[in-house]
């Protein structure tokens, strides 16, 4: 099974930057990620798909958007889909799956928070390390800092390793 971490915080804590950071390094570690976001607003299309947009708001099931570096699938559903079903749709071919969000499931949790949003700590399950821009004190798991990605990323790796849920990558192959 693939490895799936999360990384959860509050709005503006900067999961989005560090997860940048995050997929980068393993990407030039040879490493395949997928990411998984939950929106809690309703999804804007971009401009530059405006026709196959009205052909997706017309009734069509699927529409693919391809072009020669990239495709884009989107699908109308009937309710919300678990993340177990994402994550069995997504999945093949990865090494790695990051989520941003999804606090509330089943999953091993990086907790990032930022001292201008809210420097307190979620009282969540599954909290293996903390992403902290201040000094929070002693805690089970290890803390790093915002620019301690590659820290970070070692301690992904490690964690992935231990449990014999990640491949060893070669730079190189992805």
């Amino acid at each position: 099974m693939v490895p799936v971490i999360a990384f959860v915080g509050s709005h503006n804590a900067g999961k989005t930057t560090l997860l940048e950071k995050v997929i980068s390094s393993l990407q030039d570690r040879g490493f395949k990620v997928g990411v998984i976001k939950h929106a809690f607003h309703p999804i804007v299309f971009e401009e530059g798909s405006k026709d196959s947009m009205r052909l997706f708001k017309a009734g069509a099931s699927l529409m693919a958007v391809v072009s020669n570096e990239i495709a884009v699938e989107y699908r109308q559903q009937e309710g919300k889909m678990s993340l177990d079903e994402i994550l069995k749709k997504v999945t093949p071919g990865l090494d790695i799956v990051l989520v941003e969000g999804f606090k509330n499931e089943d999953l091993p949790k990086i907790q990032v928070i930022r001292r201008e949003v809210s420097s307190e700590l979620m009282e969540l399950n599954q909290t293996i390390a903390v992403v902290s821009d201040f000094d929070i004190g002693e805690l089970p798991v290890p803390v790093f800092q915002p620019n301690d990605s590659d820290k970070l990323v070692d301690f992904i790796i490690n964690y992935c390793l231990k449990g014999n849920r990640i491949r060893r990558a070669k730079p190189g192959n992805g």
